[in-house]
């Protein structure tokens, strides 16, 4: 039997039902369903799954253990900083190229560690991924430790 738990709330989301349709069901698989602490209901997944095919419902696989890991990419510092020490008046963010040469901004610990150029000369570039929370890219990886050195 399988012993992964799931919420009420997740599981009438993943079958894309009201949860009073779930609660109806509860009283059908006693030994499936369990009461928390702090008055939430949880569903064994197996047992779910046997609710949802009672109703005529499929479950669908869980998104979070399918989905991909972000892509990372390799990108080149283009901004470089002021005399204040930071690139924009945020001093958490540079801009930077990617490869296809789109400007992207990406938010950093410290924006004076990055320079468009390391100190023989090369572009500085990095590994980042872009942000599940917005439209930004963060580093993949560790920050530089000195002022453009990576």
């Amino acid at each position: 039997m399988d012993a992964e738990w799931i919420s009420e709330a997740d599981a009438a989301k993943r079958l894309g039902v009201e949860r009073k349709r779930l609660r109806a069901a509860r009283a059908a698989a006693p030994d499936q369903v369990q009461h928390q602490e702090g008055g939430a209901w949880v569903w064994l997944a197996s047992g779910l799954a046997a609710v949802a095919e009672k109703m005529g419902l499929t479950l669908p696989p869980a998104s979070e253990k399918n989905a991909p890991p972000p892509a990372e990419e390799t990108l080149t510092v283009v901004s470089s900083p002021g005399p204040q020490g930071s690139h924009f008046p945020n001093p958490l963010v540079i801009q930077a190229r990617r490869a296809s040469g789109e400007r992207v901004y990406v938010r950093v610990r410290e924006s004076r560690k990055y320079l468009p150029r390391l100190r023989d000369g090369r572009p500085m570039t990095f590994a980042a991924r872009r942000s599940e929370a917005g439209n930004w890219w963060v580093p993949a990886g560790r920050e530089p430790r000195w002022p453009g050195m990576w």
